[in-house]
């Protein structure tokens, strides 16, 4: 597993190797997509029957994370459908908070059973296209300050995952011993929300000098 965010990177990579394929089936027939899900979850359960830590392929792997690329490319061909559809947006929301109830009531990542990781992938993937796909096709987004804020939190959101390891956990024993106790949920959230902001500078930092230099090469593979 690479360091910290790191995977993320590796994951990435591997699916542009396979993105051209996936663009020409999406185009011909997109539904013939899906035998890419289903042929990550049967390696996902081959690998919890072999004992192996399916947990870390699943999580850290393209082998778990291709689901998320795959619903996200069919969520774009059949946006129309999301278009509105503010009744199956609340429903998958509904149902996928619920999973995710139920698997931390029973453990968790860290010990819960790992049978969850075997679909956990394509949930989140169902979840997170539908969820976006309504979003991005339902609303007229504003262009004031606020927006603007946000679409920036946006922006540096993936720049701020992979340095925030380095300060995290330093700046919650500090919050901690220096100012107050976060063994309450929403002081906590409270200051997540604060050392979020904190971390803005270091994301456009991170972004303008390592992520922002490549793009100048990139091509557009969408029309």
């Amino acid at each position: 597993m690479s360091p910290n965010g790191g995977w993320s990177i590796t994951v990435e990579a591997h699916f542009y190797v396979i993105l051209p394929f996936l663009l020409i089936i999406a185009e011909k027939r997109p539904s013939a997509l899906i035998g890419f899900v289903l042929a990550a979850i049967s390696i996902r359960l081959a690998i919890y029957l072999s004992g192996l830590d399916i947990q870390q392929f699943a999580y850290g792997t393209i082998v778990g994370r291709i689901d998320q690329f795959v619903f996200g490319i069919i969520a774009f061909k059949y946006k129309r459908i999301f278009k509105g559809n503010h009744g199956l947006a609340i429903s998958v929301m509904a149902i996928f908070f619920a999973i995710y109830y139920l698997f931390d009531l029973q453990g968790g990542g860290k010990d819960g059973s790992k049978v969850w990781w075997i679909l956990l992938p394509t949930i989140e993937g169902i979840a997170y296209c539908t969820l976006i796909a309504w979003y991005d096709n339902s609303f007229s987004h504003s262009l004031g300050p606020v927006s603007r804020l946000i679409g920036k939190m946006g922006e540096y959101s993936y720049s701020i995952y992979l340095t925030h390891f380095f300060f995290v956990f330093q700046m919650a024993q500090f919050i901690a011993a220096h100012v107050m106790a976060l063994d309450n949920f929403y002081v906590a959230m409270a200051w997540s929300a604060i050392s979020f902001m904190l971390m803005m500078p270091i994301g456009y930092i991170s972004m303008k000098l390592i992520e922002e230099p490549p793009r100048r090469f990139r091509k557009k593979y969408v029309v």
